[in-house]
């Protein structure tokens, strides 16, 4: 189940083959059958709610158009010397352009979704630093231009993709408080993605002021 983040189309998926659509405009939901078995159910849509994706054992996203059906358009494979787990985090980007997923051996690959093809993944300076964790949590900024990763450690690291070295740059790193005995169980950005919002196992909602750019911090 997924719903845009202006809250106006919830879409959600089933294991028989079947997806729902509501939107505020809807006086009742529209349902259309699939080819494929939704193994993980639907799992992001795009602000707009034009782009919806799903997991089976391969990544599936569609295209829709106001009051038109999905229609099928990419199967992304997933690279399996990543070490993808079933646990590890897969996101749509707000703007629908591409997604972006988290690997146990601390890879993070952003796929554009026309081509089907990666064009961005974590660069070579942050495997060198040894910050190899399994990533976690995965979240994009409202305009798909940042992406903020945890991989359970206390430091919450914001990425920018980078078209032309086809790496994800290193903007910036912030350190979680070294009392917290808990790590961050979700992540998200301010609608104005100047503040991450964390919220961890314990009940504690900590939010983080990102507008100073803090080059790099080191995993404690």
């Amino acid at each position: 189940m997924a719903l845009s983040s202006d809250g106006s189309i919830l879409v959600t998926g089933s294991v028989n083959k079947h997806i729902m659509i509501w939107c505020s405009t809807m006086e009742e939901p529209r349902q259309w059958h699939l080819q494929q078995t939704l193994v993980d159910g639907i799992k992001e849509v795009s602000s707009d709610g034009s782009v919806i994706m799903a997991l089976s054992d391969v990544i599936i996203i569609w295209r829709r158009t106001k009051n038109q059906p999905p229609r099928w358009t990419s199967r992304i494979m997933l690279p399996a010397q990543g070490n993808f787990e079933s646990g590890s985090p897969v996101v749509l980007s707000p703007d629908g352009s591409s997604i972006a997923a988290g690997f146990e051996n601390g890879d993070i690959i952003i796929w554009d979704i026309a081509s089907e093809e990666y064009h961005s993944r974590s660069n070579k300076t942050y495997k060198r630093l040894g910050l190899d964790l399994p990533v976690k949590l995965l979240a994009y900024s409202s305009n798909s231009s940042l992406l903020a990763s945890n991989q359970n450690d206390r430091s919450v690291r914001v990425w920018g993709p980078s078209y032309i070295t086809n790496e994800i740059q290193n903007y910036y790193c912030y350190s979680l408080d070294a009392g917290e005995h808990f790590y961050p169980t979700a992540i998200s950005f301010s609608p104005n993605s100047e503040l991450l919002v964390l919220g961890f196992s314990d009940g504690i909602i900590r939010i983080i002021d990102i507008t100073p750019q803090i080059p790099f911090c080191n995993r404690h």
